[in-house]
C-alpha cells in the first residue's frame, strides 16, 4: 500500500509539474497525449518520473537524473541534456534508462550519454545525434530516417545492418571495419577515426570522407556519387572498375 501511495504522489507531482510550465494533456484510452514544449532541467523538473503511457506532441529536454516508464512516444525532439555541474552528485548518480517499449517517431539528441541503449529500439524516424559518449554498444539492425552524428563518441561496434535515409556523421570512431551492410542514401564522413578498409560493394550515393583514416586500398566495387576525399591516407591507387562522380580529394 505505501508502495502504491508513493507511486500516485509522484505522478502528481509530474502533472502538477506540467502545469505550472503551461502544457496539457488529454487522456485517450490508455495513453494520455501531452502538448508543448518541456525542459525537466529545472531544480523540481530533474527529479521526475515520466509516467507509462504518454505520447509526448511538443519537444522534450530531459536529464540523465529522471526516470522513464514504460510504453512512452515521442513524436516530437527528443534531447537528453548532460548533467548540470553543482547541481547533483554525479558520482551518485545513476545514468538515465531508456526502457524497451521507448518509441521515437522523431529526432533524438543525446550529449554526453553514457548509457546503454535497448537493442529493441532498432528505429529513429527522424534525426539521430549521439555525441561525445562513450558508447558501449548499438542495436545489431539500425535504422535511421535522418542523419546520424557520432562526432566525438568512443564508437567500438557498430550496428551489423545499417540505414541511414540522410548524411552519416561518424569522424573519430574507434572502429576497424564498416558493416558488411550499409544502406546509405546521401553522404558518409569517416576522417580521422581507426578504419582500416571499407566493405566490399560500398556504394554512397553523396560524398564520401575517409580523410586521415588507416584505409590503405578502395575495393573494387567502390560506388561514389558525389566526391571522394583521401587527403592524409596512403592510398596511391583508384580502381577502374569503381565509379566516382565527383572530384578525388588527396595530397
Amino acid at each position: 500500500m505505501h508502495n502504491k501511495k508513493s507511486r500516485y504522489k509522484f505522478q502528481s507531482f509530474f502533472w502538477m509539474y506540467l502545469k505550472a510550465i503551461g502544457c496539457h494533456h488529454i487522456k485517450r484510452g490508455k495513453f494520455t497525449d501531452i502538448y508543448g514544449d518541456i525542459s525537466f532541467n529545472t531544480e523540481a523538473g530533474r527529479r521526475l518520473r515520466i509516467p507509462a503511457r504518454v505520447n509526448f506532441h511538443g519537444k522534450v529536454r530531459i536529464t540523465q537524473t529522471n526516470k522513464l516508464s514504460p510504453n512512452i512516444i515521442f513524436f516530437n525532439e527528443f534531447h537528453v541534456l548532460p548533467l548540470a555541474i553543482g547541481t547533483i552528485d554525479t558520482h551518485k548518480t545513476s545514468h538515465l534508462r531508456i526502457p524497451k517499449s521507448t518509441r521515437f517517431m522523431s529526432d533524438v539528441f543525446l550529449n554526453t550519454f553514457h548509457g546503454r541503449w535497448p537493442d529493441s529500439v532498432h528505429t529513429i524516424k527522424g534525426h539521430f545525434f549521439w555525441t561525445y559518449s562513450y558508447i558501449k554498444k548499438m542495436p545489431e539492425v539500425f535504422s535511421i530516417h535522418g542523419d546520424i552524428n557520432l562526432s566525438g563518441s568512443g564508437v567500438k561496434q557498430l550496428p551489423n545492418e545499417l540505414t541511414v535515409l540522410g548524411d552519416a556523421i561518424m569522424p573519430g570512431i574507434h572502429t576497424r571495419r564498416l558493416p558488411d551492410r550499409m544502406n546509405m542514401s546521401q553522404s558518409l564522413r569517416l576522417s580521422f577515426s581507426t578504419l582500416e578498409a571499407l566493405p566490399a560493394g560500398l556504394s554512397i550515393p553523396g560524398d564520401l570522407s575517409i580523410k586521415n583514416t588507416r584505409i590503405s586500398q578502395l575495393p573494387d566495387d567502390l560506388c561514389v556519387g558525389g566526391n571522394l576525399n583521401i587527403t592524409g591516407t596512403t592510398i596511391s591507387i583508384i580502381p577502374e572498375t569503381g565509379f566516382i562522380g565527383g572530384e578525388i580529394l588527396r595530397d
